[in-house]
């Protein structure tokens, strides 16, 4: 993946309020939140 000097391709967040951070980081950086589901990291064969 090639990214621009500058751009922002990838960032997790840790939050105990996700719908503030995605209002805020939306108006603040202009930026799309996306939610991913986080795969079960505890079932056999997970890659941890």
């Amino acid at each position: 993946m090639k990214s621009k000097h500058g751009e922002v391709w990838w960032t997790e967040l840790n939050t105990r309020d996700p719908e503030w951070a995605r209002e805020f980081y939306s108006k603040a950086m202009g930026w799309t939140p996306f939610v991913a589901a986080m795969g079960d990291v505890a079932r056999a064969g997970a890659n941890v």
